[in-house]
């Protein structure tokens, strides 16, 4: 459980995180439990950027990670989780990516 007390910042891989999770179709319980972080904490920081949690087919949240999971003998969440520690770890990457979908 995350501790309680003053709140994390919620720096841009974090948030990138977060979205990439809502976008998967993650509960809230779900991505708190990866983030370490609280649900109330999750929830908050969603309603502030204006991301919604919805039920999202597999199918159709993000279709191109269950190939490219299976290619690498992998299940798509655990290759998503991946993809954003590596994301999180390289501030200039994470700004690339931004920037280049913009």
């Amino acid at each position: 459980m995350a501790q309680r007390g003053r709140p994390k910042q919620w720096n841009d891989g974090k948030i990138a995180r977060l979205g990439m999770l809502i976008g998967a179709g993650w509960s809230c319980a779900r991505i708190a439990e990866e983030m370490g972080s609280t649900q109330d904490a999750v929830r908050a920081c969603a309603r502030r950027l204006r991301l919604r949690f919805t039920n999202v087919p597999a199918v159709v949240a993000l279709p191109g990670f269950q190939m490219a999971a299976a290619i690498r003998g992998k299940m798509r969440d655990d290759l998503i989780v991946e993809v954003l520690s590596i994301l999180d770890s390289d501030r200039a990457l994470l700004e690339n990516v931004i920037d280049d979908r913009c």
